[in-house]
This record gives C-alpha cells, sequence and structure tokens, in this order.
C-alpha cells in the first residue's frame, strides 16, 4: 500500500488503461483498493450491469483533486448470487493488485458461500451486512486478514444471532 500510496492518481490512470488489468472495474473501487479502503460491492455490481462507466464526481485545483461526494449505485447487492458476482469482480482486482492475498480471497469466497448456504434467504441480508462488517475491519488487510475467520466472532454475533 505504501508503495501505491505515492503516487494514487498515476497508478490509478495505470489501472484503467491497462490492458492486463480486470476490464471494467470501477475506478472509485480502484482507488479504494489502492488507499486500503473496503471496496464497494454495490458499486462493482453496479458497474457490470451499465452501459457506460460510472462518471466521478471529481475535479482538480492545481495539483490538488476535490472530491464532491459518491454518486449513489443504481443497483445493489441483494442476494447470494448478487454477492457472488460482485465479489468475483472485486476479488480479482484485488488480486491483480496484490497477488499475495489469492489464497486469502479465496477462503474467504467459500467461507461466506457457506454462511449463506446454512441460512434461510429471508435472513441473507444479515449476511450481506456481516460480509460489509468484516471487509470493513480489514479494509487493506495489513492488520486482521479476510481468512482471520476466528477474529470475527463478535460481528457473528450482532449481526447474524
Amino acid at each position: 500500500l505504501r508503495k501505491f500510496g505515492r503516487d494514487i492518481s498515476a497508478c490509478k490512470q495505470w489501472l484503467l488503461t491497462s490492458s492486463s488489468a480486470p476490464s471494467g472495474f470501477p475506478a472509485s473501487e480502484w482507488e479504494n483498493l489502492l488507499r486500503g479502503k473496503p471496496v464497494n460491492l454495490d458499486v462493482v455490481f453496479s458497474s457490470l450491469y451499465q452501459m457506460v462507466p460510472v462518471k466521478e464526481n471529481k475535479g482538480r485545483i492545481g495539483d490538488n483533486e476535490i472530491s464532491f461526494g459518491h454518486t449513489e449505485p443504481a443497483r445493489k447487492v441483494q442476494t447470494h448470487g448478487d454477492w457472488t458476482i460482485a465479489w468475483n469482480a472485486a476479488s480479482r482486482a484485488t488480486e491483480f493488485l496484490f497477488r499475495h492475498r489469492r489464497d486469502e480471497l479465496d477462503e474467504y469466497a467459500r467461507f461466506i458461500q457457506a454462511e449463506f448456504a446454512t441460512r434461510q434467504v429471508d435472513t441473507h441480508y444479515r449476511v450481506l451486512h456481516f460480509d460489509r462488517a468484516i471487509r470493513t475491519t480489514v479494509a487493506g488487510g495489513t492488520q486482521v486478514l479476510l481468512s482471520d475467520i476466528d477474529q470475527f466472532a463478535g460481528h457473528r454475533s450482532a449481526i447474524l444471532s
């Protein structure tokens, strides 16, 4: 993250124009990855079904970048299937930047999919909240990893019980 943090704008521009980077991944979510913030799966999911890219609400004054807030995603992750589609795209992008996290991402996907599989469909919204809480806690994966499942017992009891 320190390496990317030196010039996030240049890194993001490279990602958006690179032929080897996963195509169609939203610029805002590349930036979240570069900054060590959690990816917004709603934004990723929305981007997969849009005909034109989401316009970023950013401008520049000299060397300073100004953000004018975020637009609301057109579609939200609401089901196990939605989560899987968005997660696969986010996981590919994360792995592109951080190859060493591949096993962690795969293990986490299996963990969350098992949570969906063991619950009634009408409670899947809780699994989605559980996932968001975990990914917010982990963020860039410098302190806690997504595969550190035992670290999330508090989230589990508060959200899934």
